[in-house]
């Protein structure tokens, strides 16, 4: 699992470093607030494969996966034509051909999400990993190939649905062995109710990149865009600990033992991370990303420490769905209502007042989740 969940967020890096070099800081905002668009927009295909793991691993019946997938993936796409038609004007972006490219990109997501969802939730973990990591090296090659007619962002988006699509089929061949043998009526509350938890914690894991596209000006949500990679990267980057251990998160004799083996390995990695940063960022940073990212450089441990938080609170909102207790989202959305409103209304006025607002917030919502983890079962 840790090769395959660091090695397909190596390959989307290496996407992203490419992207920078081959854009600049304000064609590559609008790039890395398009694909946050369709990671937001992606959010019920996410609930799916919760639901479908954890369903899996309890031994209950998924027969209904097939049909939830089909009907959600139409309903997901359609959706993000709306969104990104409504959003278009305020993310500086042409609406409509942003809007349908991020739909073909969110189309192959949901089925891909349900196919990792079995091979979760039967712990083949094996299988999952070279599903996760295919995902990654699809990713990259598909994005290179649209950075290479060189036409703008949309055509690495569709460069990136192609690959998706691939992967998908791969990841359904290799999970049929558990796969339901016939189709059954869509199965939605359990769905949404997942939907509402994790689609909480994915919102306010994106939700900053939009925030700084509307709030500063094109560079410098370029250079925001720049810094939440190293956001991202220490967020996924223990990722394979809390995908190995969600199987046991169901199981009450072991959930609070195994939330805190894995908490502990997440901050530990978080912390080292932070730390090399300090001195290391500032020279790192526009070597890897080009020199016109070179302000970001000294920021580089504060978007790891938004990493860590993040990580942490993706882990604790795990383990509350695991028990089947998603009235979690409350708490969640209420945190990434927060962020939107302090941003916009308060911090909106550089990449420092951004970052803050983002670490603050995560930070009281991570205290308010694991004091729940412990008072509840």
């Amino acid at each position: 699992m840790a090769v395959g969940t660091l090695g397909s967020q190596v390959c989307v890096y290496l996407l992203n470093i490419l992207a920078t070099h081959d854009l600049g800081p304000a064609k590559y905002g609008e790039l890395a607030t398009l694909l946050t668009v369709t990671v937001i927009m992606s959010i019920p295909a996410l609930a799916l494969q919760s639901w479908t793991a954890r369903t899996v691993a309890q031994g209950g019946d998924a027969r209904s996966i097939l049909s939830t997938t089909a009907v959600l993936a139409v309903l997901s796409s359609a959706a993000t034509v709306g969104a990104g038609v409504l959003m278009g004007p305020h993310i500086d972006t042409d609406p409509v051909p942003s809007a349908v490219t991020a739909a073909l990109l969110v189309f192959p997501l949901v089925w891909l999400s349900a196919a990792q969802g079995f091979l979760q939730g039967s712990s083949r973990l094996v299988r999952f990993a070279v599903v996760l990591l295919l995902a990654g090296v699809a990713r990259l090659l598909g994005g290179a190939l649209g950075l290479w007619f060189g036409i703008g962002t949309w055509p690495v988006v569709w460069g990136i649905g192609l690959g998706t699509v691939l992967v998908a089929g791969i990841a359904w061949a290799l999970a049929l062995e558990h796969a339901p043998p016939h189709r059954a009526p869509a199965e939605w509350g359990p769905v949404l109710r997942i939907a509402a938890a994790t689609g909480a914690v994915w919102a306010l894991a994106n939700v900053d990149i939009l925030l700084a596209r509307i709030a500063l000006p094109a560079h410098a949500s370029g250079l925001y865009a720049a810094g939440a990679l190293i956001t991202r990267a220490v967020q996924f980057a223990p990722q394979f600990v809390a995908l190995s251990a969600f199987a046991q998160l169901t199981d009450p004799a072991t959930s609070r033992r195994v939330l805190a083996v894995a908490a502990g390995k997440m901050s530990v990695m978080g912390l080292a991370a932070t730390l090399f940063l300090v001195p290391v960022g500032p020279v790192v940073v526009p070597m890897v990303f080009g020199s016109e990212f070179a302000g970001v450089g000294h920021l580089a441990w504060l978007f790891a420490v938004l990493g860590t938080l993040l990580a942490l609170n993706q882990l604790l909102v795990a383990q509350r769905v695991a028990r089947h207790d998603e009235a979690i989202a409350g708490f969640v959305w209420l945190a990434a209502g927060s962020l939107c409103g302090v941003v916009l209304l308060l911090l909106g006025g550089s990449v420092v007042q951004v970052l803050v607002a983002g670490v603050t917030v995560n930070a009281v919502l991570a205290v308010g989740l694991a004091g729940r983890c412990v008072s509840r079962r």
